[in-house]
């Protein structure tokens, strides 16, 4: 008698970071992938590829009604859930250094990204924490990891919606962490990647950039499934942490490094006691 796999759900799954990590869990067996992808095209060429553990749910994480519906009818075929990947994004959509030619109110301004990175991170997070405590572990052990950017960190001036979300993601891991784990013992990290060269950016819009400084999606995925795995982990700069403790993590990766990185230190002890009142 096998045990009964595990079961993650991907989006972004159809390529890159999704599609390493869907490469990842099943090539280690012992997992149902479960990927959402908006491209009916790239889900149906993953799963012929990889078999018959991985299976595509055309889906608009932007759409809650979309993103609901993948994830009942994966609990209803697999009755838990243990993995979710936040992980579907786009690039900058809208322009928001537009040219004023007269006094007449712009068009506003496309917020897709922000629709994508931001909203659909929190409401798929949303839902794994609804059918995470539905499993039969009732939620302890399992794992919600978002992708956020190396410009969740950093000003990007070249795509400040895109920075924004991503900003917005880090702040909500952060946020969630410590009460997703208390209550339910779901444990919430994120990845903040270095450049990676995904379909997110057109070969077109890669060219001007320094294919050296690329990293690959291997290496966040390395690191996604060691926080999923709760392994202890020392970064780069010799900060470790016990497997345990890898509880509202946001870890940067750039080629075969990566760091911890920490909120902000408080600017006085008044302003740690007015934030700490609001500590649940």
């Amino acid at each position: 008698m096998t045990d009964t796999p595990r079961v993650a759900v991907i989006s972004g799954g159809g390529s890159g970071m999704g599609l390493e990590a869907t490469t990842q869990l099943t090539k280690r067996g012992g997992w149902n992938v479960h990927i959402l992808d908006v491209s009916e095209e790239r889900g149906k060429e993953v799963v012929q590829r990889l078999g018959s553990t991985v299976t595509f749910h055309k889906t608009d994480v932007t759409s809650y009604a979309s993103l609901s519906s993948a994830f009942e009818k994966i609990f209803d075929i697999e009755g838990r859930l243990d993995f979710v990947y936040a992980n579907a994004g786009i690039k900058e959509t809208g322009d928001l250094y537009a040219v004023a030619k007269d006094t007449k109110a712009p068009p506003e301004v496309n917020q897709l990204t922000v629709d994508l990175n931001l909203k659909s991170v929190i409401n798929q997070s949303y839902l794994a924490s609804h059918y995470f405590q539905l499993s039969p572990s009732k939620g302890q052990g399992t794992n919600l990891v978002m992708t956020g950017s190396a410009g969740s960190v950093y000003p990007l001036d070249s795509a400040p919606m895109y920075a924004a979300s991503k900003f917005g993601v880090l702040g909500f891991c952060w946020s969630i962490a410590k009460m997703y784990k208390q209550r339910f013992g779901i444990r919430v990290n994120t990845v903040l990647p270095a450049p990676v060269p995904t379909n997110l950016v057109t070969k077109e819009e890669w060219a001007g950039f320094d294919s050296s400084l690329f990293t690959p999606p291997s290496a966040i995925v390395d690191v996604v499934l060691k926080l999923v795995d709760g392994k202890d982990m020392k970064d780069s700069n010799g900060t470790a942490f016990a497997g345990k403790d890898c509880v509202g993590k946001a870890v940067e990766v750039i080629q075969g490094d990566y760091y911890f990185r920490t909120p902000m230190a408080w600017c006085n002890d008044k302003m740690f006691q007015a934030m700490a009142a609001n500590d649940l």
